[in-house]
């Protein structure tokens, strides 16, 4: 079937009416490069990983409240345990570091436990439901893993380290993409590994996410592009 491009429109006008609908409220100070940000359910607060090895809370009322320390390296994700209805929780959250680990943290108890398996920088991390969670890393590899049992299988494929990873947001849904530097998106299946390859883009891809409904995903790249999927692979097209 041949490829259906769409164009998307930039024009001035549109860009003025968003403007005026949105207005910075405050800005929160780190100590260093903030690389994941992650809203807890209620919409009241926030934790960040950042360079100086640590994840901190923040209200967005009151700014910070506690900071967590036991990585060994920069922490380069975040993300809160799904809760009810698949949004995130507001108590326990994980953090992928440059020093390989994941980690499963309490807001209000600290470090609960680490997950070891990755040999390189672990670089994304994402919830599947509130007890199975998966995770790229400069090793090449995805990960799956429980909460409460640890590892349990590696996803290989990628030539290069992966940036990013992102599940299909549908109820019970088995699929989920991965964005690496070897300029590469992959969709999967949690049950049965590799389903598709997407190329296109002409450096690594560093970003990677699922549209709602579940109909496209996009990948972004240091090649300057953002690409638009469709979820069975019958287009796709480049918005520069």
């Amino acid at each position: 079937m041949a490829l259906r491009k769409r164009k998307f429109s930039t024009k001035k006008n549109t860009k003025d009416r968003l403007k005026n609908k949105f207005k910075l409220v405050y800005t929160f100070k780190g100590e260093r490069a903030i690389h994941s940000v992650s809203f807890s359910s209620n919409s009241e607060y926030f934790i960040s990983g950042s360079s100086d090895k640590t994840i901190k809370l923040w209200s967005i009322n009151t700014g910070l409240i506690k900071q967590f320390e036991g990585h060994q390296h920069g922490v380069s994700s975040v993300a809160f345990v799904p809760g009810p209805g698949q949004g995130p929780n507001s108590e326990y959250f994980i953090s992928g570091s440059w020093d390989t680990t994941i980690k499963l943290w309490s807001i209000n108890t600290g470090l609960i436990k680490t997950f070891e398996g990755h040999t390189e920088w672990v670089s994304s991390v994402a919830f599947i439901n509130s007890e199975y969670f998966i995770s790229g890393s400069y090793d090449r590899t995805i990960k799956l893993w429980s909460i409460n049992n640890g590892f349990i299988n590696t996803f290989e494929g990628h030539k290069d380290g992966v940036a990013s990873v992102a599940l299909d947001p549908r109820p019970n849904s088995e699929y989920f993409i991965s964005g690496s530097w070897d300029k590469t998106v992959k969709l999967w299946s949690i049950n049965t590994g590799l389903i598709n390859t997407f190329e296109g883009h002409k450096d690594g891809v560093t970003s990677v996410a699922f549209a709602p409904n579940s109909n496209y995903f996009i990948s972004g790249s240091p090649d300057t592009t953002i690409k638009l999927w469709a979820f069975k692979c019958l287009y796709k097209t480049s918005i520069n």
